[in-house]
């Protein structure tokens, strides 16, 4: 009986003659205390990895899936527009990466003024919003002139806009001054004086006093059309920002016919630059 159990004992030994340990049994031996709880980190590394990703997949989905109300715009808002509510739309966007400052709430909006053109499919933020119109703040020494526009074409075709930086010139007969009549009906010749080389608009407004719109088509045929052969809709005066020495010049100009070219459209550096380039003009004609 002994003998029948010793023979698996005696058939192992046979398979390794020397006694040695096999490979595996090798690798374990070698395997010091450093070593195996450097594995071990290995793998909880790897199952934290795991971990994190799919709970940060998870997380991204949640957001961007998340929704809130967004008031947008639903047409062209120009600058210093008081907003009406068919102006406005509200639609549920993702909040993931949406602006802080944007609001789903439509009292806070109606009523409001635009302090900047704002674009169809904006969203319209609080820094976008102003309780008083922000057109006609003005500054110390400040004041608002309306120009009539005799033409259209006199006014960019109808696509100037608040905010734009213009040059303001006046159509007068060759040998006269601006302000004379063109008695002798002699060619006109445009000139433009020093203290209206860049003006800031401030509003064009339309026959009944509402702010201008002229669509591309009408933009298209604008030469020589006269803004009371059309729409209500159509520029029919500018308003600019102007100091008492623009104010002087404007006047003697009244009797001629005003034109305006866009030299800047747009806020930042470059037209405040503009603007003081104007203010030295200015201090020059003083001299």
């Amino acid at each position: 009986m002994n003998e029948e159990l010793n023979k698996p004992r005696q058939a192992a030994k046979s398979d390794n003659p020397d006694g040695e340990p096999d490979a595996k049994e090798r690798q374990k031996r070698n395997l010091d205390p450093v070593a195996q709880k450097r594995l071990v980190a290995s793998i909880l590394s790897i199952g934290l990895a795991v971990v994190v990703g799919f709970g940060g997949v998870f997380l991204v989905n949640r957001l961007t899936m998340a929704t809130v109300p967004v008031v947008r715009a639903k047409e062209i808002i120009p600058q210093g527009t008081q907003i009406t509510p068919n102006m406005i739309e509200v639609d549920q966007v993702s909040k993931y990466n949406l602006q802080s400052n944007v609001t789903g709430n439509t009292s806070l909006v109606v009523g409001a003024y635009a302090t900047t053109e704002i674009m169809p499919q904006d969203n319209i933020t609080g820094d976008k919003l102003s309780k008083s119109n922000p057109v006609y703040t003005l500054d110390t020494g400040e004041m608002l002139v309306s120009v009539p526009v005799k033409n259209l074409s006199d006014a960019l075709a109808g696509q100037l806009k608040a905010g734009d930086i213009v040059r303001v010139s006046a159509l007068v007969a060759s040998g006269s001054t601006a302000g004379s009549n063109n008695a002798g009906g002699t060619a006109n010749q445009t000139t433009t004086p020093a203290e209206l080389q860049y003006v800031k608009v401030a509003a064009v407004a339309a026959s009944n006093g509402q702010s201008a719109a002229v669509s591309q088509a009408q933009a298209k045929t604008a030469i020589g059309t006269t803004t009371s052969s059309n729409t209500s809709n159509l520029p029919a005066s500018v308003t600019l920002y102007v100091n008492e020495q623009q104010l002087s010049r404007l006047t003697q100009m009244s009797q001629s016919e005003l034109t305006f070219a866009l030299v800047y459209r747009g806020g930042g550096t470059e037209a405040k630059t503009l603007l003081q380039e104007q203010t030295q003009l200015l201090e020059g004609v003083q001299k």
